[in-house]
């Protein structure tokens, strides 16, 4: 007969397993980093310049537009001065976007308002 892996035959013929080597299985964990405070913000200020510029474009959502804008101005300004100077990027991204998103939607707004007057001027509805 022959003998398998760690099995061995002690006197009596029977078949001992006990000296098998089992280790434990150790696992690895790796903690995650501790999150940059204030770089949500700066997300939240670029995701809401690029609406804030995207709804500009569709007149009256100018509105809209500017609502955007002003919230992602004010996050981007948050979020810039609470993050240290190599993470501003995106907080500075976003808060140039909503400056730009502010300017434009105003300017439409104006641009529909003036519209507008101009068309119930034409229809003699003063």
């Amino acid at each position: 007969m022959s003998m398998q892996g760690d099995q061995e035959r002690n006197g009596a013929g029977s078949v001992n397993v006990n000296n098998a080597s089992v280790q434990p299985v150790q696992q690895q964990y790796q903690q995650a980093a501790a999150p940059v405070p204030g770089k949500g913000m700066g997300v939240a200020s670029l995701v809401l310049g690029i609406l804030g510029l995207l709804t500009c474009l569709t007149g009256w959502g100018a509105i809209i537009g500017l609502i955007l804008a002003i919230i992602g101005l004010i996050l981007g300004s948050k979020a810039r001065k609470i993050l240290p100077l190599s993470d501003r990027g995106i907080a500075t991204a976003g808060w140039i976007c909503s400056i730009v998103a502010l300017c434009i939607c105003a300017a439409g707004l104006l641009l529909a308002v003036l519209a507008g007057g101009v068309l119930l001027g034409l229809a003699g509805l003063h």
